[in-house]
């Protein structure tokens, strides 16, 4: 009776899997969402999407009848199942049966086997003898759509049912078929932000009622075309309403239970497995009562569903998008020193994050990169204006904004905050210039965002680990992508993408200030034009565009997806690298770094002069360098006299040259062996 079924070509890897070429019949678990939706919705979907259209001719089918023919159903017996149906669908015909909803609802038992013509024909003709016989005709309108990186099934049913006697009811209803429970839970919770799945928040979510299958909604006709139907039902059929049923059951008025619809008691009761109207005749029926007063708090739960808002902005509908990537208590990896008890009850409280971010800020470390430019420095090397940023003012931004990427997407807002705050604390004199001449000068690898965890040992900070590695990680890698490293926590790429999205902007207008770049060239024009007048334009347009592309992705990432505005990003990065950086005198700095660097090796010889000079501030390398020149070119350094004058970076001399340091906290290492130690 059976035989194979046809693979669409459109539908995802993970749903083929059921349907392999030997078997005659598929048997799985499927997991789903389901909403009704207004019919209007479905002409929208239209004109915008390319759907694939099929039409369904079924039949829900009674237990007795499918217990007829079990033999030609061939009928799994180890799986209890509720709903039953053949149907017909293009030249092929199938009997299909689905078990309750389990896992909130999502994830539910499916039987399908495909059946020939004649056996269709029998059994409709059997059920056809059934009073109250459900025949649904339906045009199904389905498409292949992304969410989260997977690919998912999105099916649209139009139906039209008629039964004996009765009126016939329209309605429209989408399933969608995800992979897993955790992708139902993304479009229940309203965690994603896909354009081609939006229409469903206009929907009524079904997904958790059990009983309130297509049947049930066929039955009792609550869905209109002008989608008045079960909506506004529990919209207006207030609790006050049931609780007045609820006592005349109790109290057996028959006369107050008969004033509402029966259809709407009947469904009411069926959806919470009461048995109505019968056991309100008999003496146990405050069993029922009570149970039905329990279902109170349900009913109010499905109104709220239904008289949920909907932000028609954009950048509202991403809201809290990324809530389940959420970094939590108990995925922190805690800190190096544990002894301190009342930290380590801050840190189970969820307050170690914000503790760490103080700790930071206050840190002689942080305060020193308002003395340390972005690019252009005083003293030479393109300085012009003293309002150029700074390196503290850039770290600024970045703090603000991982701030507004981590609350809008709803991830650890204080956790981006600390490790925002701590990510260029180990930036050298000069900036990458000044990285690239501490190489040539000592041939070790040095790179700001592993001095930055040398600095934190150093001084003792004791940060939670999360916390260093989201400042480690705000260097792009080998794969040189602005999105989380493969898995990482989410706010690791939010600290990458805050850090790309602040500096880009001001190094832009810095270099117009500085004579760099003209506004009246054209490729500037078109960027301001696109992008905004002034720096903060620009990094509010990025990142409401980065947060738009993350919700979509389901995973924080700026990349070409976000199409004009991420092209004017990387245009407007390739300009300054290349018609800036690439133009600027860096003479005078290498020349500063490498006096500094000799000097400062010969007058303390016991210690690294690496770490020294990537502390010191591009004001005290022009002070210093100043100095020696000034003397005798035998004359050491004497650590009171630069301590006399001034000089902070002293601090950390007197750090490397006590009897306890320990210059294992010098990373030069590979980046896998530093990330393993922390």
């Amino acid at each position: 009776m059976c035989k194979k079924i046809t693979i669409d070509k459109n539908i995802p890897d993970w749903l083929k899997n059921p349907y392999t070429d030997d078997s005659q019949k598929r048997e799985r678990s499927e997991n789903e969402v389901k909403f009704v939706l207004p019919k209007g919705v479905l002409s929208e979907l239209k004109k915008n999407i390319d759907l694939e259209v099929k039409l369904i001719d079924q039949i829900y089918l009674e237990k007795f009848i499918v217990d007829a023919f079990k033999d030609d159903l061939s009928l799994p017996q180890d799986k209890i199942y509720k709903e039953y149906r053949i149907r017909h669908k293009g030249e092929d015909y199938f009997f299909t049966a689905k078990s309750v909803a389990r896992k909130v609802g999502i994830q539910r038992d499916e039987y399908e086997t495909e059946i020939d013509s004649f056996l269709f024909d029998t059994i409709k003709r059997k059920s056809s003898q059934i009073a109250n016989l459900k025949r649904v005709k339906k045009t199904r309108y389905s498409f292949i759509t992304v969410l989260a990186q997977i690919e998912v099934l999105v099916e649209l049913d139009d139906y039209h049912i008629t039964g004996k006697g009765e009126h016939s009811y329209d309605f429209v209803t989408c399933e969608v078929e995800v992979p897993e429970v955790r992708f139902a839970q993304i479009l229940q919770k309203d965690r994603f932000f896909t354009p081609d799945l939006l229409f469903i928040k206009q929907g009524f979510d079904v997904t958790g009622i059990n009983n309130f299958s297509n049947r049930k909604l066929a039955e009792y006709g609550f869905v209109s075309d002008s989608f008045s139907g079960i909506k506004n039902w529990l919209q207006t059929f207030h609790s006050s309403n049931i609780q007045d049923s609820l006592n005349a059951l109790s109290n057996k008025e028959s006369e107050s239970i008969n004033s509402l619809p029966n259809s709407e008691i009947s469904l009411l009761f069926e959806m919470f497995d009461i048995e109505y109207p019968i056991s309100y005749l008999f003496p146990d029926a405050n069993k029922d009562i009570l149970k039905a007063k329990k279902s109170l708090e349900k009913i109010e739960l499905i109104i709220n569903r239904a008289e949920k808002k909907i932000c028609t902005k954009d950048i509202g509908l991403t809201q809290d998008i990324l809530t389940d990537s959420k970094f939590k208590v108990k995925d922190s990896k805690g800190r190096k020193d544990t002894s301190d008890q009342k930290l380590n009850k801050m840190d189970l409280l969820g307050k170690g994050w914000l503790r760490d971010y103080h700790t930071i800020i206050s840190t002689t470390a942080y305060l020193r990169l308002n003395y340390k430019p972005q690019v252009f420095r005083p003293g030479g090397v393109g300085y012009i204006y003293s309002d150029t940023t700074t390196r503290g003012a850039h770290t600024s931004d970045v703090i603000a904004s991982s701030m507004q990427l981590a609350k809008q997407m709803g991830l650890n807002m204080e956790l981006c905050m600390a490790s925002a705050a701590m990510h260029d604390i180990g930036h050298p004199a000069g900036g990458h210039v000044g990285e690239e001449e501490l190489y040539k000068l000592s041939k070790k690898q040095f790179k700001h965002h592993i001095f930055s965890l040398s600095l934190a040992e150093m001084f003792g900070l004791n940060l939670l680990r999360e916390v260093l590695l989201g400042s480690y990680y705000h260097k792009r890698g080998k794969e040189n992508k602005l999105e989380t490293p493969p898995g990482l926590p989410e706010e690791y790429g939010v600290i990458r993408i805050a850090d790309k999205l602040s500096y880009v902007p001001w190094d832009f207008f810095d270099s117009i200030k500085n004579g760099y770049l003209s506004e009246n060239s054209n490729h500037v024009k078109e960027l301001i034009n696109i992008l905004g007048k002034e720096p903060m334009d620009w990094i509010l347009k990025l990142t409401n565009a980065a947060v738009r592309e993350s919700s979509e992705a389901h995973q924080v990432r700026f990349s070409e997806k976000s199409g004009e505005i991420f092209q004017a990003y990387q245009k407007a990065l390739n300009i300054v690298r290349d018609e800036v950086h690439e133009n600027i005198n860096w003479e005078s700095l290498r020349s500063q770094i490498k006096i500094c660097y000799n000097k400062i090796q010969d007058s303390f010889s016991k210690i690294d002069p690496v770490p020294v000079i990537a502390y010191i501030t591009d004001t005290e390398l022009i002070q210093l360098t100043g100095l020696i020149e000034s003397r005798p070119k035998n004359k050491l350094l004497d650590l009171k006299e630069l301590k006399l004058l001034g000089f902070g970076f002293c601090e950390l001399i007197d750090i490397m040259t006590a009897e306890d340091f320990d210059d294992s906290s010098l990373y030069y290492e590979s980046s896998e062996k530093i990330v393993k130690e922390q």
